[in-house]
């Protein structure tokens, strides 16, 4: 973890500076995978420049909280920039909330309750 250290008055200059662009290049050959979290396009455009560069871009939605329209105009407005989309990821999943196809089944019901109770376990 990389932290920019102060506050600055223009945060998207980070974003487009040379020094992080040439600190992404050099972790890339001592790391598999160097991950980059930014704040969330669409909302915010500062990450454009990062997007563009990028190998990849992994989408996170929250769980009953991103909004489908949303979510589609962030991947619209990544492919307008030709970010490489690599796929989405949810996060924060409630299957107590959930009224989709997957948690009515009973496989899938079983599956859950048996991570929750693990997950519950752990804390």
């Amino acid at each position: 973890m990389i932290t920019i250290g102060q506050r600055t008055a223009n945060p998207s200059g980070i974003s487009r500076s040379r020094k992080l662009f040439d600190l992404l290049e050099l972790l890339k050959t001592q790391y598999d995978y160097v991950l980059v979290d930014t704040a969330p396009y669409g909302i915010i455009t500062d990450a454009a420049p990062m997007l563009t560069g990028a190998d990849g871009v992994l989408l996170v939605a929250r769980f009953n909280e991103t909004k489908e329209a949303d979510f589609d105009q962030t991947v619209e407005n990544l492919r307008g920039i030709r970010a490489n989309i690599l796929g989405s990821v949810m996060i924060g999943y409630n299957p107590k909330k959930a009224t989709g196809h997957y948690y009515s089944s009973s496989y899938y019901r079983q599956a859950y309750t048996s991570y929750n109770a693990y997950i519950e376990d752990q804390d």
